[in-house]
């Protein structure tokens, strides 16, 4: 009897540990499950205040450009997630390389995106660097590190909002 009485506060502890640990794991299983995607962005995009209207983002990771709401032939971009996370504020953060062509001019950006909490606006800084012959891309680490409305020399503010 005092052998089983003794079993007791270890049986205690090893079910306190299995409860911790299998919360924990839970928890960090959830956190990776909402981790933003290239789906949350999807859709379509207006501002008519920005130099092109109308952006309509694709599950395929195709973003086109539309200069205003009515063009008929839209520029298409190739996006890239490269990161992406859910800030404590429940806002959702995208870093994202675009490869940009113009018909034989090319540029690489490298975008820092928000997704606000209701998935309804969109706004990012952007950092271009032109894609030139024979010379690697130089931007990758030039990400802009927030979302600033005046931006340095070099980034672009944009904003889009989602349409219905």
């Amino acid at each position: 009897m005092e052998a089983r009485s003794s079993l007791v506060p270890i049986f205690i502890l090893v079910l306190f540990i299995l409860i911790v640990v299998g919360s924990c794991a839970t928890n960090r299983m959830a956190s990776t499950q909402q981790k933003p995607t290239i789906e949350d962005l999807i859709g379509t995009w207006v501002n008519e205040e920005m130099a092109w209207d109308k952006i309509d983002i694709k599950n395929d990771g195709t973003w086109l450009w539309y200069r205003y709401l009515t063009t008929e032939n839209p520029v298409a971009d190739t996006l890239i997630l490269t990161d992406s996370w859910i800030g404590k504020d429940g806002i959702k953060y995208f870093k994202i390389h675009s490869i940009e062509w113009r018909g034989e001019v090319g540029e690489h950006a490298s975008i820092f995106m928000r997704l606000n909490e209701l998935g309804s606006v969109i706004d990012w800084n952007v950092y271009h660097a032109p894609i030139l012959e024979g010379k690697d891309y130089d931007a990758p680490d030039k990400y802009p590190t927030e979302i600033n409305l005046q931006p340095s020399t070099g980034i672009i503010y944009k904003i889009y909002y989602r349409q219905e």
